[in-house]
């Protein structure tokens, strides 16, 4: 049954600022259209449901939280008498499996690298499959519940495999209750590359601009480029094909996208998604398309849009790139959550030659959890041409201010927008983790600002400085204080906000107190710890006593060893949970553990003192 948009009204689940994108598109087309509180559960939707089963003509959209993958999301909104806005439960529930995917990929004719569609749970049963199929490494192993991020994971040879897999696949159980993997030929020089779709099987296939996923950063998609210019054109025939292979095989209704890597002119698919894909700010300010009309369609609520804007409507853009910016220290491959205590949006300075968009679901005063996903916002830039797409994502990211007690991964994407391989487009999706080298620390007269701004600021009686790991004799900072300055506290301990003039730029800075004598120093892009080493601590550094700290916010996973045990250098003594991932901590040398200070399920913040260790030797 077709639905009038003016008798109809829409809710969006979701995160507030992409179900606002949803909303807006909804009421452009004439419906009454809000914004919902996202259900945390079964029995929440079903109250939701119940409230509002008075609404006639009622559309319930997933927007992009987590019920946009559930199989059961349609069942239980159709059981109310609501109409969902997503793709059949079958549909759902293959795109949940990649084994699924694998299968059906296989019935379809599309090529795809798995080596075995056995899905194997341990060790033992990798090795006995890569005896059994004579495959050499590296190899990716990937989950069966996700196809990214923690769900994957590169082998490069049988040690990697025995030191790392076991503790990937404790994360794995914890994160989606069970640890059930394929095994994948690896090709990190391909392109990655996903193609969003809508279709209503037997009636129309629109395949929306590819775009370029290839930058990741540990299998997370890090900067995405629209279009993916450098495919061959046998390599983008192909890929059309293969969607259109996907659809008809499947009886394909309602919106989805698919994701290969290209080697060349072979096109590999290596995952499926049923939903709206999160970056459709991109190819829609490309198009002019609107996603949730092309939704509807599919479904068969609305006529079939118009594949191509009359000249009237033609959009203005011809390239875009989008920015995740995570919690993290990219360099150490740590999660860095915490407060976010500033927060100003880049410049919106929209014209007809560009689009700059930065979305969030966080405001200065919120912290990102160590139970979260680590996402903090997205900036999506629309330009004439990709060069021109290039420098105002460049300007903007460098616009972009976040500081407090986390740390963010924007100085990496700076580095990698302004890498030559990048601006000439030379990438693949091994480029971030086997090409690209960043600066892991700024210049020696950088850190001598700071530390002297630091001396100015909680120096006296004959202290030292640290500054991101290098003892600092601070001169004369050559730095000016503008205006005022904000004295601000965290627990106790003093830290300060402002601006400082150096070199004849101003630049925003942030002093945010960590633990006593230790700072989180925010300076333009970068993100730096100084330590202020008191007197009495120099002359206690001669002694074999030693603490191990937390590297980041989170809880503490288990403990390894316990008191009285020796640990040979490179042990491994503990394990914390933070943003999704087992951090193990390691000592540098021999030592012998003399006390913990946490038990496991503890809570710790970064810094926190889990045990006392003694040096042997």
């Amino acid at each position: 049954m077709r639905l009038a948009a003016n008798d109809a009204r829409a809710f969006v689940f979701g995160p507030a600022e992409l179900a606002g994108l949803v909303v807006e598109q909804f009421l452009a087309l004439g419906f009454r259209a809000e914004r919902a509180r996202t259900p945390l559960n079964e029995e929440e939707l079903f109250s939701w449901l119940e409230a509002h089963r008075s609404e006639a003509s009622t559309f319930v959209h997933p927007g992009l939280s987590f019920w946009a993958d559930r199989p059961e999301f349609p069942q239980l909104v159709s059981a109310s008498g609501f109409f969902p806005i997503c793709p059949s439960p079958r549909l759902l529930s293959l795109c949940l499996n990649k084994l699924n995917v694998i299968l059906e990929a296989e019935a379809a004719g599309i090529p795809h690298l798995a080596i075995s569609t056995d899905p194997l749970s341990s060790v033992r049963e990798i090795e006995a499959a890569m005896a059994e199929t004579g495959e050499r490494y590296p190899v990716l192993l990937k989950s069966m519940k996700a196809a990214q991020g923690h769900g994957i994971l590169l082998v490069a040879n049988e040690v990697e495999l025995r030191e790392f897999a076991p503790l990937w696949f404790e994360q794995l159980s914890r994160r989606y209750s069970e640890a059930s993997v394929l095994i994948e030929r690896c090709l990190p020089s391909a392109r990655h590359v996903l193609v969003p779709f809508a279709a209503n099987f037997g009636r129309f296939l629109e395949v929306f601009p590819i775009l370029d996923a290839s930058l990741q950063s540990r299998w997370r998609r890090m900067l995405q480029f629209i279009p993916a210019v450098g495919l061959s054109l046998e390599a983008a025939k192909t890929i059309r094909a293969e969607v259109v292979a996907w659809v008809n095989h499947l009886e394909y209704s309602g919106f989805g996208s698919l994701e290969f890597l290209v080697d060349g002119d072979r096109v590999y698919l290596i995952d499926a998604c049923a939903r709206m894909n999160a970056d459709f700010p991109l190819w829609e300010g490309l198009t002019g398309a609107r996603s949730v009309e092309w939704q509807l369609a599919a479904l068969g609520q609305l006529p079939v849009p118009k594949s191509s804007p009359s000249d009237a409507e033609t959009h203005l853009f011809g390239a875009g790139i989008a920015m995740r910016i995570y919690a993290e220290d990219p360099i150490r491959s740590l999660p860095c959550p915490g407060l976010i205590r500033e927060l100003t949006p880049p410049f919106k300075n929209e014209s007809e030659e560009h689009s700059v968009r930065w979305l969030t679901r966080y405001a200065e005063g919120e912290e990102v959890l160590w139970t979260s996903n680590g996402v903090i916002g997205e900036l999506f830039v629309l330009a004439k041409s990709r060069q021109e797409s290039l420098r105002i994502s460049a300007e903007s990211l460098s616009d972009l201010w976040i500081a407090g007690s986390l740390q963010t991964n924007q100085r990496f994407l700076l580095e990698h927008l302004e890498h030559p391989f990048v601006r000439e487009n030379l990438i693949h999706a091994g480029f971030t983790d086997e090409d690209f080298v960043p600066e892991s620390a700024p210049r020696a007269e950088l850190l001598n600002l700071l530390a002297a701004l630091a001396d100015e600021l909680f120096g006296g009686g004959g202290v030292r400085w640290v500054a991101n790991g290098r003892w600092m004799t601070p001169e004369s900072s050559a730095g000016e204080w503008v205006e005022k300055r904000d004295f601000i506290s965290a627990q106790g301990r003093p830290g300060v906000s402002g601006r400082v003039i150096w070199k004849s730029e101003e630049m925003r800075v942030l002093f945010e107190p960590m633990a006593d004598d230790r700072w989180l120093v925010h300076f333009g892009a970068w993100s730096i710890s100084i330590r202020r080493v008191r007197p009495e601590s120099q002359a206690n550094s001669a002694t074999k006593l030693r603490k191990i700290l937390a590297l980041a916010p989170g809880r503490i996973h288990g403990l390894l060893c316990q008191p009285g045990d020796v640990l040979e250098p490179r042990a491994r003594a503990c394990l914390l949970e933070s943003l999704g991932d087992l951090i193990p901590h390691s000592v540098p040398v021999r030592v012998r553990l003399l006390e913990w200070k946490v038990a496991p399920d503890d809570i710790v913040d970064a810094g926190h003192e889990l045990a006392l260790l003694e040096i042997l030797g």
